[in-house]
């Protein structure tokens, strides 16, 4: 029976390495790719401001596709609310849509 697909959430930082270490010692899931977010306005990993070159050869070294998506930066850190806007919300949708899509199609639908 094969393994279900899985992405691994990758924020480039040593948690991201050694949790893909255990899922593979595991041997549960299948791990087809890395999903990382991505800032807009300066092209870098938004958890630790690692350059997508480096981004890059971790993955490639991991034997993992990438997959991007690109989260907008929020300067104005007030509550969605104070604001009058959802940006939170829009943000959560934009950062998780590739991920929903991945699935989608994955399951055949």
């Amino acid at each position: 029976m094969p393994k279900p697909k899985a992405l691994i959430s990758w924020s480039s930082g040593k948690d991201s390495a050694f949790s893909l270490h255990e899922v593979r010692r595991a041997g549960e899931f299948d791990v087809v790719g890395a999903l990382t977010t991505v800032t807009e306005t300066f092209e870098r990993v938004s958890i630790h401001g690692v350059r997508q070159e480096i981004l890059r050869a971790q993955c490639e070294a991991a034997g993992l596709p990438q997959k991007r998506t690109k989260a907008a930066e929020q300067p104005d850190l007030r509550c969605p609310w104070q604001r009058g806007e959802t940006s939170r919300e829009l943000l959560s949708l934009r950062s998780y849509a590739p991920l929903l899509i991945y699935m989608l199609r994955s399951s055949g639908s």
